[in-house]
């Protein structure tokens, strides 16, 4: 009788040995079949990555990739899998005429990047960068309002002291023969202006 009960214990000892491992097989199969393939864009750097999860914030954190607070993503799903692209935010600080912003932006060019900020530019503006350059991270675009014009203006001349030895006088004494007066002196100029300050004279005339 004991050995009977002992035999029945080895057979059902093997039986779970051998379930074992195809429930664990089984479970396996079973992830894999759930598993999706991420297709993950973040810059230059492009990989794929598998895994069970399904919202996409989830992907990326198992992934190891951080979103910033300002940083964003896409998704795209396709017949093999599914595309998520990481738009990184970029700082990119707009000084306009001497008013100065800073503005988060996904990868644009300096042009589109104004007309976003409804900044024209006038014939006499200048700026640090060209309209088609890539806007990046850290940029610092500075815009200026250069005026270049003609001014005539009245200038005062100071009048000078002229001395003359007088034999009549005791020395080491002075006397006033005439007062001067200052006066006044009709000036052309090249006066530039930037943002509306003036930074530069020249006299022409």
């Amino acid at each position: 009788m004991h050995n009977r009960k002992h035999n029945r214990r080895n057979r059902l000892l093997r039986g779970a040995a051998l379930c074992l491992p195809l429930l664990l097989l089984l479970a396996l199969i079973t992830q894999s079949a759930s598993a999706k393939t991420y297709v993950i864009t973040d810059g230059q750097r492009v990989f794929t990555y598998t895994t069970s999860a399904t919202d996409p914030m989830e992907v990326l954190d198992e992934a190891g990739l951080e979103l910033m607070e300002n940083d964003t993503y896409t998704t795209a799903a396709g017949d093999a899998s599914t595309a998520i692209t990481i738009r990184r935010a970029q700082a990119v600080t707009v000084d306009h005429l001497g008013e100065v912003t800073t503005v988060h932006t996904y990868g644009e060019t300096v042009g589109s990047l104004l007309a976003t900020l409804n900044i024209i530019l006038e014939p006499q503006d200048s700026i640090t960068h060209d309209l088609n350059d890539e806007t990046c991270d850290g940029m610092y675009i500075c815009i200026q309002r250069v005026i270049i014009r003609e001014e005539t203006y009245t200038a005062s001349v100071n009048h000078g002291t002229g001395y003359c030895y007088d034999a009549t006088l005791p020395a080491g004494t002075e006397e006033v023969l005439v007062e001067g007066v200052d006066g006044e002196m009709l000036c052309t100029a090249e006066v530039t202006y930037v943002n509306g300050q003036e930074l530069s004279r020249t006299v022409t005339a």
